[in-house]
């Protein structure tokens, strides 16, 4: 049992190998916290470098991004061009609306007028019914060839002209001048006996428009 006031021994080997141990485990500690130290400042430097490439990057945007406008030129906007009116066109004057003809009976001869003498026959109770009708008839520019009376029992409910072959021309002539003339009826359609060829009959009924004789 050792003696608690005993002064150790330097040159004690145990006390040695204490030492010794105690010396690697400083140098041992040492080296761990060098190692921490240099992972530490590899860890930091690496981390300012990412921090400076970070700074850098940012501040590299703003500046490429405020530098675009720059380049880019704003479009000039054209004054748009108002279309331009079409030239009026004073159209093509249309054809000239000819002037109407004079209006015909359907039945009127186209060419000249036909004249033929007349005889004109009483078909009334009318005393001198025939004799006046002659001044209108003459005044139409035809001959009265003689007047008398109409016995024939053609019914004749108006005043008609009655014509031979040949002579319609003249038969339409004497109805569309002298006024009263109603008909125009061809002699060979009726039962009338004709005394006077190569003349036209014009037969008054009492409806004729002249002045009554006096008896």
């Amino acid at each position: 049992m050792s003696d608690p006031t005993r002064t150790p021994d330097p040159a004690d080997p145990r006390r040695g190998g204490r030492h010794a141990a105690a010396r690697v485990g400083r140098l041992r500690v040492e080296a761990v916290a060098a190692a921490i130290a240099i992972v530490a400042i590899t860890v930091g430097i690496l981390l300012l470098n990412l921090v400076n490439g970070s700074s850098g990057d940012a501040a590299a945007a703003p500046a490429a991004t405020t530098s675009q406008p720059a380049a880019t030129e704003a479009p000039t906007m054209e004054p748009a061009q108002t279309p331009s009116a079409a030239p009026e066109t004073t159209p093509p004057p249309g054809p000239s609306t000819p002037s109407p003809e004079p209006t015909t009976r359907d039945d009127e001869p186209a060419g000249p007028r036909a004249f033929a003498p007349v005889v004109i026959l009483n078909h009334s109770r009318i005393a001198g019914l025939a004799e006046a009708a002659r001044e209108p008839v003459e005044d139409a520019g035809f001959t009265v060839a003689r007047t008398g009376n109409f016995h024939a029992t053609y019914n004749t409910p108006v005043t008609t002209v009655f014509y031979p072959d040949g002579l319609e021309d003249a038969a339409r002539t004497l109805r569309d001048l002298v006024a009263g003339v109603e008909d125009v009826v061809p002699i060979s359609d009726t039962n009338i006996e004709v005394y006077d060829p190569d003349k036209l009959i014009l037969v008054v009924t009492r409806d004729f428009p002249t002045p009554t004789p006096a008896p």
